[in-house]
């Protein structure tokens, strides 16, 4: 994400906040820190990564970095020494505490190009209770023009007292025009897919490109049909659990949660159903509203629970949803 400068703002749809992150340069405003809060697909981190980059240039003007100076250079080749970019080794993993006490290294020290030292974290919910607050001691007291830009997608997971020493920037769903068009700019030839696959995502561009670029779309088609199998006694439920128990269970959740939604909005407000979902709608558009309310708070909470700091075993949250499912999608008789 730091190794290339990117585009100013970097999409469309981050123009305005991209404006008044400039007038902060412009006049001399710029915090000591940021927290960039947005979910999945808004496209936080490049933002985080473009603020740091345009601090970073010697020369910017027209609210862009010039690309000719020696930072620019050092930033394009990803090997400008006073950007330090810190994120979990592994995806799914905490960032540890060793870390953070590296940030207190690359805080004392001076600026090698003589302007700013900008340390990127995220996301900054994947901080352990000792690695937050080995951060907040620096930045209480960050030495020299060192700037913090953190990202989160949980807001409410970071500790009040590092939320409270940042300049909060919260990302809102993207304008879906621009969305939209984006999507098109990047290779979606069907606008109805792509606008329902929008939808899906919660409005956010960045997670339908993933979705289309890997195999995640048709390991969805492959999950529903599961559903509706179990259900109609064509699969046994612990066959089911068995085969999609090394599947990452938000996964599996999140299907499930989609498909009661739109069977919900079916049964309560005749809402029109899209085509991912109508199998699984048509199989359970008989079942009890009032029990899959019911099941509808119940993942919700599971999610929580899963995004949380618990250690739930993944197979055996399958398992639990598996049978939950099968107890909810019941027709009424």
């Amino acid at each position: 994400m730091a190794n290339a400068i990117l585009p100013m703002p970097p999409y469309k749809w981050q123009t305005k906040l991209w404006d008044d992150f400039i007038k902060r340069n412009e006049n001399s405003s710029v915090p000591h820190a940021f927290l960039i809060c947005g979910q999945e697909g808004f496209g936080a981190e490049a933002l985080a990564t473009a603020m740091g980059q345009y601090m970073l240039c010697l020369s910017p003007s027209e609210k862009l970095v010039c690309g000719k100076c020696k930072a620019c250079h050092l930033l394009d080749a990803g090997t400008h020494p006073d950007l330090m970019v810190v994120t979990a080794e592994e995806k799914g993993k905490q960032i540890k505490v060793d870390q953070i006490r590296e940030i207190s290294g690359f805080v004392g020290k001076t600026a090698q190009q003589g302007g700013y030292k900008i340390i990127i974290l995220y996301p900054a919910e994947d901080m352990n209770t000792n690695s937050a607050n080995a951060l907040l001691k620096n930045l209480e007291e960050p030495a020299g023009k060192t700037v913090f830009i953190l990202v989160t997608k949980q807001l409410s997971r970071l500790l009040p007292t590092i939320r409270s020493r940042c300049a909060l920037i919260n990302l809102p769903v993207p304008d879906a025009a621009q969305a939209l068009s984006w999507l098109s700019d990047v290779g979606f030839d069907d606008a109805a897919e792509a606008q329902e696959l929008l939808s899906e995502a919660g409005g956010a561009p960045l997670l339908v490109k993933d979705w289309k670029d890997s195999a995640i779309l048709e390991e969805r088609a492959e999950l529903i049909k599961g559903l509706i199998d179990i259900v109609d006694g064509k699969t046994e439920p612990m066959i089911f659990a068995k085969k999609w128990g090394n599947q990452d269970p938000l996964f599996i959740l999140g299907v499930m949660l989609l498909g009661i939604d739109a069977t919900l909005a079916f049964q309560v407000a005749d809402k029109p159903v899209g085509k991912v979902y109508e199998a699984l709608v048509g199989r359970m558009k008989m079942a009890s509203t009032k029990v899959l309310y019911a099941m509808r708070d119940k993942l919700c909470a599971k999610k929580a629970q899963l995004l949380g700091p618990s250690n739930l075993n993944p197979a055996m949250v399958v398992e639990e949803l598996t049978l939950d499912w099968i107890a909810a999608a019941k027709p009424l008789k």
